[in-house]
């Protein structure tokens, strides 16, 4: 019994979840333009998974992402080395939403601004919402070509879990900071390009 009230409930929020990214996707309209800067490879780090206790890959190259909204230029650069955990799906859920797949650029886009919350508009930096940079996350998973369903799920469990934790962002370890550094060393990079 207890089981069908929990798939009746996750049901119901996938449902609303979709309803809602169709909404937000009105937006997508006015969009006029998406564009990255390479192909957001990355490769696993090792060190870094054993010193945060977690699976973490790094940026090999570092990304630009250019988005034009309406009159407005969104511009997030996100340096070679950061650290990401990619999508985090649960593992019985991969067969459906993988780790990594044709959505990363757009994993590690939202994965960079949950935690620095900063892109440039118009040439300003400016802090977003978390509820904003979900928003972002949906428009890049569309302009990635995913299907309907896929990206109304990815953002409604990135939008649910925004609401069980109160739209806060997350927090970034000094820990993982540093080695973010470490990696750009390694990398020859000791600028945030």
């Amino acid at each position: 019994m207890m089981g069908l009230i929990l798939l009746l409930s996750l049901s119901v929020t996938i449902i609303t979840w979709y309803i809602k990214s169709q909404r937000l996707l009105k937006g997508f309209d006015n969009m006029l333009a998406f564009s990255y800067s390479n192909d957001g490879f990355v490769a696993y780090a090792r060190n870094a998974s054993l010193m945060l206790d977690r699976d973490y890959w790094y940026l090999k190259n570092a990304l630009k992402v250019d988005i034009t909204i309406g009159s407005d230029l969104y511009e997030i650069s996100i340096p070679k080395g950061y650290l990401t955990d990619g999508a985090s799906v649960p593992r019985i859920l991969w067969s459906i939403c993988p780790k990594w797949d044709k959505s990363h650029k757009a994993v590690i886009l939202h994965d960079y601004l949950c935690e620095y919350r900063i892109v440039t508009i118009n040439g300003k930096p400016t802090q977003i919402s978390r509820e904003e940079a979900d928003r972002l996350f949906l428009f890049a998973l569309k302009y990635e070509g995913l299907t309907k369903l896929k990206y109304s799920l990815m953002h409604g469990a990135v939008r649910a879990q925004a609401t069980v934790k109160g739209s806060r962002f997350i927090e970034i370890s000094k820990v993982k900071l540093q080695l973010e550094d470490e990696i750009r060393l390694e990398l020859k990079d000791t600028c945030y390009k």
